[in-house]
């Protein structure tokens, strides 16, 4: 809980359709460091093309950044600033 991520995403004609539309199932999947290889070789053999590695886990307490392939940044805020917002969003509202 609390881990952050780093993720490239290929450029498209709109942001939020790539980032908040509803589509066809798809799933995100981390993976030890150590484990890599052999789980893109296995998606690779069962899934041929049709799956992308999307970046990388980080630190916990780190950041949320999601990047274009060409360094467009689309989001980055912190993990902790986002929970705040999630957990105490009905509280606020309350209260204003």
């Amino acid at each position: 809980m609390g881990a952050g991520a780093v993720l490239r995403v290929p450029l498209v004609d709109r942001f939020d359709h790539l980032l908040f539309a509803e589509g066809g199932a798809r799933i995100l999947v981390s993976v030890a460091p150590v484990q890599v290889s052999t789980w893109e070789t296995y998606l690779q053999n069962q899934l041929d093309d049709h799956w992308q590695a999307l970046g990388q886990v980080s630190a916990i307490g780190g950041r949320l950044e999601i990047l274009t392939t060409d360094n467009l940044v689309l989001i980055n805020v912190k993990i902790e600033a986002m929970g705040d917002s999630w957990f105490n969003a009905i509280e606020r509202r309350l209260i204003d």
